[in-house]
């Protein structure tokens, strides 16, 4: 029973779900990631700097932060990178447009910093 217990718990932080809706954007360089959701899974949609479509991103996992409020601050992770979202007036250096958190997504060896909307369901 006890097993069970921890299985359960473990789940709940592993389980890949997306916001309904995330759209980040960074500026020098210019890259964004936006999420879908199709019956194959959640994915981050990454534009990278200079690339003509985006790619697709299989979300395996997100995790809110140990001691804070849910969606104030969650790591997604792919298999290769992850997209940290801490909420948070974020304004764009370029544009001067306001978000409502900020990002940091790592793709190795790079790691690139921007603003994100979030909305949740």
């Amino acid at each position: 029973m006890k097993s069970l217990f921890v299985a359960l718990i473990l789940a709940s932080f592993i389980t890949p779900a997306a916001h309904a809706g995330m759209q980040c954007a960074g500026a020098e360089p210019f890259w964004e990631i936006t999420t879908k959701s199709t019956k194959e899974g959640d994915f981050l949609m990454f534009k990278a700097p200079d690339a003509e479509a985006p790619v697709a991103l299989k979300l395996v996992a997100h995790t809110d932060a140990h001691g804070y409020a849910p969606d104030n601050m969650t790591v997604y992770k792919t298999k290769y990178s992850s997209l940290t979202v801490i909420r948070g007036e974020c304004r764009d250096s370029l544009l001067d447009d306001e978000y409502t958190h900020y990002a940091v997504f790592q793709n190795h060896p790079r790691v690139w910093g921007g603003c994100c909307n979030v909305t949740v369901d």
